[in-house]
């Protein structure tokens, strides 16, 4: 019929290059319409084809994907991806229309800690993504659900589709949409074929190359039983990386000029130079802090794919068999030179105790309120902490010396500086085993059968040390240039009294002779945090599809329906942060310094190339850190702990390291064993049971009219039946033991210890830890209906409505809680010089507060409406515009808040609240999509072989901010000012940019291909409150610019260059500090230009 014949002959494009003839066909006749042996004989005849290859190839197959599809779909195909030096899947999708690939995790810390590469991947700005490998479930086993698309190269890919809307047929899971990666298969070649590449990469920031590998070989042959082909590949990638993180502190306030009684110290007129000088009375913003952020990325990725297909000669049957396995180990190394004062006083005249500013330039600077911590906030809630806004008229820090004379423990004036290494490890492993089997059973049915079964396991291993010193610095922190400089107080030696010096190395204090001496640092502190997790899923479908008349007229089709059903077992464990100090005058056992050990476990990392240079500046660039080995190999540094006199106590069974850091234990539980093999509690393992049961039914219609127009469309309806199982535990915890102080008198010890006025609370909070399991059904209802009407045989429109759901994060839904009291206990003033103990003068229980997973959490639904104009021509030309709208409800925020009973204890009753994952928001997306690509075959010459390709995406979001909360970072820790969420009229949703685009332009002759991309993505909020500053942090906009250089020595050798980040452009964020909207810069950081050079051999 006309409908069929024009769906086939809009597809006048024959793609012969590697990864896209035998995709195209099949899709495209699979997506089309029946057709009889005499008319696709007759478009044989008549078909204008045009040869393309490379580059424009791929992106002409992904034009006539998106043209068939049944619902709002884009793709990349093998040659697409691979024609940047795009280093995984994740930075490929950022050519599609509507994607965005992410550096910067969301959240918390988000800001602080970017990737190399980009690692995960946003539709329209949403992260409520469905994962798929092969149109099956896909995901990593860190307690999400999605897959880690940054450990997938490029190498294994036939092409990735991005759906945005629904149809019946498609698997659930994806609000924001679907992304499903498809491997090469046998049959998508003529016949024998193989693919050599070998590629180095250069990272010019590391200033050190690494090493690809890949190989595909396949076969496909005739025998009498049948026609077989089997592929295999292996593919092997390595990256060294380096990007370097500024970051500045917060504001705080300070008054000028001395205040009688005032908490804070204030800075004095003659502490002032330059321009603008203040005068007493007003108030100025100094910078709190400085971080100096080198991190080095080490990642080592390999593959192997295997893929066999049988069919029968008749083709009625076809099998295939698949088995992927994929490792990704990654190891970072972060050196971070910090001072973060937090909010401590500024000194006047040395006499002071604390903070020391001089020769202070200003720049005009006025703000109607930023948060002062520490400024004599009240009550035991910590919202209130940090929430006092004190105006700004004086003007702003922009350059200036900042030191310290708190000596008292130390001996050391100056600043304390912080060198923290930390090494953190990622080792994952997916494997994945699938069999498919498609049967024609006669002209009418069809079936289809379907299973796999996928592994993941992840282990990460995060190490902290930290070395500590006392330094004066010029700073001048600007985001675009920023500069300091360091240099040793003139007064600086350690205090003889605190120094500990147990070994066979004893070496005097003494003053060093720069920044790079060890005698001027100790080993402050560690840390150590580790998670483990191990998923196994299992699906099993059968679709079976009825064709209602192949050769007629009729309005309706064929019908689709099917069921699955799908098994997933998710054990997540996350041990959480144990901080402690190692060496410290405070903890009782004095410090220990580098030069002093008996082994020497330090090495000095130079900053004077940092960002490129002129960041560190004059004479003092390297500082001290531990020992990269100590990181990479935290059992060197365990035992070092164990063997170092200094360090050593003499204490029996790792009693030594106590009330120092400890690998055994954090006070409250284990953490390893004796061989140093990690421990989890019950309350941090996650045991989480999902089946999922489905049923659909789609309809598929079509239909010619006399004007010459023809509709294609389908609806139907998807039924959704979640059976969630979670096994945990609910611990108390407890408060510290009352124990009986030798020599105290009664009357003391009776009134010492907050058990001591609190005993209903103690006694409700000794009971017994209980196991418990929780469960949790659900159905849901997911019609759909997708429409395109074809204008004629260019244009066409598409309509599409559906609903859509995404389950929370499998981790999230974890049994295990803890529950704990938030209380005060009131102390009298002690005379100074008074040794008599002293009782506290009472306390108080404001409120219990369980923190873990929530077994009660629902599914985010939308419902999703999508309307486009778009148009066709020959050779992979075409235009799109589509506008979309989303109405979310019940998005997921971890760390919200909210009372769920109260309790009397103690005489008041006492309200006990749920902080972690809860449904509380909701949302609408709405915007537009313009998106095309167009080759200028109509010009002469050379100039027919220019090409250009473009998308821009415009979003409009209206979403609720987050109530004020006790643990906005969501982990379970009671937090400080750093946990507030201090602004609660923010609109948006975390990670969504109003404005992102792409322009590449393309040049494609016989031999050579060239490729230059322009990718811009607009300014996102980050993180409602960020770890640092407390504040919501937004990132700014940025963009890149990419190019590539392909060149065929022969039909079968080809060479490349490719560069990537080739504009070197800082990406920088900054801080939302009052309800105002006033900002003030955050963090810069540069990343490594990377430059590819490459062969690949075919045949």
């Amino acid at each position: 019929m006309d409908t069929q014949k024009r769906s086939i002959v809009a597809s006048s494009v024959k793609v012969a290059l590697y990864g896209a003839t035998a995709l195209m066909t099949s899709l495209a006749a699979h997506n089309a319409l029946a057709q009889t042996a005499d008319e696709a004989a007759t478009l044989n005849e008549n078909e204008e084809v045009i040869e393309v290859r490379g580059i424009r190839g791929a992106l002409a197959n992904a034009a006539e994907l998106k043209r068939e599809s049944n619902t709002f779909m884009d793709s990349i195909t093998a040659s697409d991806a691979n024609a940047l030096p795009d280093l995984s899947v994740a930075e490929a999708l950022s050519r599609v229309p509507g994607v965005t690939v992410t550096k910067f995790d969301i959240g918390a810390n988000g800001g602080d800690f970017p990737s190399a590469e980009g690692s995960g991947n946003l539709i329209r700005g949403l992260g409520l993504i469905r994962s798929e490998l092969n149109g099956r479930d896909a995901f990593t086993a860190d307690g999400g659900r999605a897959l880690d698309w940054s450990s997938i190269p490029p190498q294994m890919i036939e092409g990735v589709d991005v759906y945005k809307n629904q149809s019946a047929d498609l698997i659930e899971g994806g609000i924001g949409g679907s992304i499903n990666l498809r491997t090469i298969e046998p049959f998508d070649r003529d016949g024998r074929f193989g693919v050599i590449s070998i590629d180095g990469t250069y990272s010019d920031l590391r200033k050190e190359t690494s090493p690809t590998f890949s190989a595909v070989f396949g076969d496909r042959w005739k025998t009498d039983s049948g026609e077989f082909g089997l592929v295999g590949s292996f593919s092997h990638s390595e990256l060294k990386s380096l990007f370097n993180g500024y970051q500045s502190g917060a504001i705080n306030p300070v008054p000028v000029g001395s205040v009688a009684g005032d908490k804070y110290f204030d800075v004095d007129v003659e502490d002032f130079v330059g321009d603008l000088i203040p005068t007493a009375g007003q108030t100025v913003g100094i910078i709190n802090g400085f971080q100096l952020r080198a991190t080095e990325v080490d990642r080592k990725r390999s593959n192997v794919y295997l893929a066999g297909q049988w069919q029968s000669n008749d083709d009625s049957v076809k099998a295939t068999v698949k088995y992927i396995r994929v490792d990704n180990k990654v190891f970072d190394l972060e050196r971070t030179t910090e001072w973060q004062d937090g909010g401590g006083a500024y000194a006047q005249t040395t006499s002071d105790s604390n903070i020391i500013v001089s020769d202070v330039r200003l720049r005009p600077f006025t703000s109607s309120g930023v948060p002062r911590c520490g400024n004599g906030a009240t009550g035991d809630d910590p919202a209130n902490f940090c929430s006092q806004l004190i105006p700004i008229n004086g003007g702003l820090f922009e350059e200036g010396v900042i030191s310290s004379n708190e000596s008292g423990w130390f001996g050391a004036p100056g600043a304390q500086i912080g060198n923290l290494g930390i090494g953190r490890a990622t080792d994952s492993q997916t494997d994945d085993i699938s069999i498919n089997i498609e049967w024609q059973v006669d002209d009418q049915w069809s079936v289809e059968f379907d299973a796999h079964r996928t592994t993941s396991s992840q282990e990460y291993r995060e190490q902290w040390i930290g070395s500590t010193t006392h330094l004066d610095f010029r700073s001048r922190p600007n985001l675009d240039s920023p500069e300091i400089e360091f240099f040793y107080n003139d007064g600086f030696t350690f205090n003889q009294g605190n120094i500990v010096d147990a070994g066979n190395n004893v070496v005097p204090s003494a003053a060093p002779t720069s920044t790079s001496d060890p005698a001027g640092y100790f080993m402050g502190y560690a840390a150590d945090t580790f998670r483990d997790g191990d998923g196994k899923a299992t699906a099993v479908k059968v679709d079976l599809t009825y064709d209602f008349n192949p050769d007629g007229d009729d309005w309706f089709q064929s019908v689709q329906f099917g069921v699955r059903r799908a098994e997933r077992e998710q054990i997540y464990q996350n041990a959480g942060l144990n901080w402690q100090g190692v060496s410290q005058a405070w903890d009782g056992n004095g410090i220990a310094r580098f030069n002093a050990f008996d082994s020497e476990v330090h090495q000095a990392y130079d900053f004077s190339d940092f960002q490129r240079g002129g960041v560190v500046v004059g004479a003092n660039t390297s500082m001290v850190f531990v020992h990269p080995d100590l990181l990479r190999n935290p059992d060197l540094f365990y035992d070092f702990l164990a063997t170092e006199p200094d360090l050593n106590n003499g204490g029996e069974n790792n009693d030594q390291y106590t009330p120092s850091y400890s690998p055994f234990s954090n006070g409250t539980d284990t953490r390893r064993d004796a061989q140093y093999r990690e421990q989890y509690t019950d309350a941090q393992t996650a045991n989480v049971n999902e089946v999922t049961t489905n049923l659909y039914a789609r309809f598929d219609f079509a239909q010619d009219f006399d004007n010459g127009m023809y509709v294609q469309g389908n609806f139907g309806v998807r039924y959704v039946k979640m059976e969630t199982d979670s096994i945990g535990s609910y611990q108390y915890n407890q408060f510290g033991a009352d124990e009986q102080q030798v020599g105290r008198p009664p009357e003391i010890e009776a009134i010492d210890n907050i058990r001591d006025f609190l005993p209903e609370t103690a006694a409700y909070l000794d009971q017994a830890s209980t196991d418990r399991s929780l469960g949790l059904n659900k159905d849901y209802y997911l019609p759909s209906f997708n429409v395109k009407l074809h204008l004629d045989d260019e244009w066409l429109v598409r309509f599409g409505l559906s609903r859509g759901l995404t389950l929370p994060d499998i981790g999230s839904y974890s049994a295990s809680q803890n529950i704990g009291a938030v209380t005060s206990i009131q102390f009298p003033e002690i005379e100074e010089g008074d040794p008599d103990p002293i009782g506290a003068l009472g306390a108080n229980v404001s409120r219990l507060v369980i923190n873990g997973g929530n077994p009660n959490l629902q599914a985010t639904e939308a419902t999703n409406l999508d309307l486009a104009l778009e148009w066709y021509g020959d050779g992979g030309n075409y235009f799109s515009l589509a506008f979309f709208n989303k109405q979310i409800k019940d998005i997921v925020q971890t760390g919200a808040i909210a009372q769920v009973d109260a309790i009397n204890l103690d005489g008041k009753e006492v309200p006990i609240y749920y902080s972690g994952a809860m449904n509380q928001s909701d949302a609408k997306v709405n915007g537009f999509e313009v998106s095309g690509q167009y080759f200028f075959d109509n010009l002469p010459g050379l100039w027919s072989n220019l090409g250009v390709q473009a998308n821009y995406t415009k979003l409009n979001v209206d979403a609720d901010s987050p109530d004020r909360s006790l643990d906005a970072d969501g982990d379970g820790i009671p937090d400080g000012f750093d946990g507030i969420v201090r602004i609660t009229t923010l609109n948006g949703i975390i990670g969504q940019s109003e404005n992102f685009a792409n322009l590449v332009g393309i040049y494609q002759d016989d031999k050579l291909e060239v490729r230059i991309a322009y990718q811009y993505r607009d300014e996102y909020l980050n993180s409602y409150v960020t770890f640092i500053t407390g504040n919501p942090n937004i990132q700014d906009d940025n963009f890149s610019l990419d190019a590539s250089v392909k060149y065929h020595i022969t039909d079968n050798l080809q060479v490349s260059l490719q560069g990537t980040n080739l504009t070197d452009e800082l990406q920088t964020s900054k801080d939302i500090l009052n309800g105002g909207g006033e900002t003030f810069q955050r963090s810069s950081f540069m990343f490594d230009r990377r430059f590819q050079f490459g062969v690949q051999y075919t045949f």
